[in-house]
């Protein structure tokens, strides 16, 4: 993804922990050149699902830092 890029995640899971789905976002967002814009906001007037909004901020190629620590 070029830099300025956008990734729109609906309803990251359905595991029923949504302060483990914003950390996770949040460390994904980190390991990978992103910007995390919206981190499991309800955006929607007619739909209960959560929104996770990463923009690219750099080239930085993926690694080994999004399973670090699990």
């Amino acid at each position: 993804m070029r830099p300025g890029g956008v990734l729109a995640i609906l309803n990251l899971s359905y595991r029923g922990d949504p302060a483990a789905d914003r950390a996770d976002a949040k460390h994904w967002a980190a390991g990978y050149g992103f910007r995390l814009t919206r981190n499991g906001e309800a955006p929607f007037a007619l739909w209960d699902g959560t929104a996770f909004v990463l923009r690219r901020v750099s080239r930085r190629r993926p690694g080994a830092a999004l399973f670090r620590g699990s």
